[in-house]
């Protein structure tokens, strides 16, 4: 008497797709504005974080805009805001 196994999949599941390594940083295409991550200091501000990247007060809502925030937010000491820069 011969016995026939089940083929293997038929048992296990199949391997979820996000078993993959940590590569979730998309590479710029070029069309994407480099980003600087920057954690929130005390005393940091959107007004502030403009000035230090862009020289002027004219980036604040771009920055805002980046993170979803509002352009008179509170930013929080540890937080992450992430500021586009032009190449």
């Amino acid at each position: 008497a011969t016995q026939t196994s089940p083929p293997a999949t038929a048992s296990t599941p199949a391997p979820a797709p996000a078993a993959q390594p940590e590569e979730k940083t998309p590479q710029s295409s070029g069309a994407e504005p480099k980003v600087v991550r920057h954690v929130v200091q005390k005393g940091d501000t959107l007004f502030g974080l403009s000035r230090q990247y862009y020289g002027n007060n004219s980036g604040v809502s771009r920055i805002a805009a980046y993170n979803g925030l509002s352009v008179d937010a509170q930013l929080l000491i540890g937080n992450v805001v992430y500021i586009p820069i032009s190449s």
